[in-house]
């Protein structure tokens, strides 16, 4: 939900930025329906079902590809159960700005994305980097790759990753 966050406040108030890190883009635009009918799913089956029942539906659930080899991966949410539904629904009642919006932005943007996850398409984060007029892109293909953000995105802000 960050790089939503980021982007509604990026097209608001611009100036408050000097440039943003926008990590693992969502399904967005004509991708998130489908995404947003997921999430209402998750919301009734947490609002319906106990907490442990919920976890074994979400423990059972496909796994993107990048993410396979970890072992016990996912584990279980860390929000409290009962906010679940609200948590879901929010995601779900969410999209990122309009490119119109986007394209005004004048901000340096650093875009990481890792591959193979269709909640979180490389598609997005593509469109993203095309649409940014201060954009570049990075798509992890690898686990051991998405370990290297903080030091991207620390060299992006001109930072120490140590820092």
């Amino acid at each position: 939900m960050g790089t939503a966050t980021i982007l509604h406040a990026l097209t608001r108030a611009p100036e408050r930025f000097a440039s943003v890190v926008l990590g693992a883009p969502p399904t967005a635009w004509e991708t998130r329906a489908a995404q947003c009918q997921l999430y209402e799913q998750l919301a009734q089956a947490a609002r319906n079902m106990g907490q442990a029942e919920f976890t074994a539906l979400l423990a059972g659930a496909p796994v993107a590809p990048i993410f396979a080899e970890i072992s016990g991966y996912p584990t279980e949410m860390t929000p409290k159960y009962e906010l679940l539904p609200a948590i879901f629904r929010g995601a779900g009642s969410s999209d990122l700005p309009d490119g119109d919006s986007l394209a005004k932005i004048d901000v340096p943007a650093l875009i990481l994305a890792w591959d193979t996850d269709p909640g979180h398409p490389t598609a997005t984060a593509e469109r993203l980097n095309e649409i940014l007029p201060h954009s570049q892109l990075h798509i992890s293909p690898t686990v051991t790759d998405i370990k290297t953000w903080a030091e991207r995105a620390a060299a992006f802000f001109g930072a120490d990753a140590t820092d």
